[in-house]
């Protein structure tokens, strides 16, 4: 009766370690995009309104339970139903500098973001940016930012784009993950994000103030899960109905 129960102890640490170990390597894979450029695209139909959802980690939906179903673009797309086509063009790690270490203008999502010629475009792009190795001031960022908001903003079929201000970020462990920097979170990428929206007549969405006292959604410290990814979707979904396109 011991060793069954040794055995018994052995196979459930051994099943805890495996478990460790898998969701530490999906966390890595997604945060280096190895598996961030693999998520399915979809067609719009005739008639459609286009969404392309544009960014990092966070729109791709690293840590969300039930992805891709339940990241906050394929939300989005259940919420606004019959009518409207919804692409997630998030990709993990990615950078608004387009000589960071991993720029988001030089991945093929970014020219598939273009190729939809989509209605409405959501972007939040910068948590990666404030990385020191990245990071060139907040002058720059806003001027870089500023240019590649332009070139969605140069296609014909645009006709409304919103820019969202990324969420904070906390301590897990000990430490904020990744490399990020919190307080150029908190002020450098918020107020650009605020000053973008208003110099070029674009929606804000302030996501940093929606989830200011919200740490338990964020199982890392950066990346919301599930109900938090529900939470942006209903933001942006109250944003995009309020100012429904014809």
């Amino acid at each position: 009766m011991k060793n069954k129960g040794k055995l018994s102890a052995i196979l459930r640490i051994t099943a805890a370690v495996l478990i460790i170990v898998a969701a530490f390597m999906t966390l890595i894979t997604y945060h280096c995009g190895i598996m961030s450029s693999r998520h399915t695209l979809y067609e719009a139909e005739e008639g459609d309104i286009r969404i392309a959802c544009v960014g990092d980690s966070i729109t791709y939906g690293t840590l969300v339970f039930g992805w891709p179903g339940q990241a906050y673009p394929a939300e989005l797309d259940k919420l606004l139903g019959d009518g409207y086509a919804v692409n997630n063009y998030g990709y993990a790690g990615r950078c608004a500098f387009p000589d960071a270490d991993r720029p988001y203008v030089k991945e093929e999502l970014f020219n598939l973001s273009l190729e939809f010629q989509p209605d409405i475009v959501i972007i939040m792009l910068g948590t990666n940016d404030t990385k020191t190795r990245n990071w060139k001031g907040e002058e720059t960022y806003k001027y870089e930012y500023g240019k590649l908001i332009d070139v969605y903003l140069s296609l014909e079929s645009v006709e409304k784009m919103y820019i969202m201000a990324p969420p904070p970020v906390w301590e897990f462990c000990g430490k904020v993950w990744y490399n990020i920097e919190k307080d150029r979170v908190e002020n450098e990428l918020n107020r650009v994000a605020r000053e973008l929206a208003e110099e070029k007549g674009l929606g804000f969405i302030d996501l940093y103030g929606i989830f200011k006292n919200k740490r338990e959604l964020f199982p890392d410290g950066v990346h919301p899960n599930a109900q938090g990814a529900e939470i942006i979707a209903e933001t942006v979904y109250a944003e995009i109905i309020g100012g429904e396109i014809e």
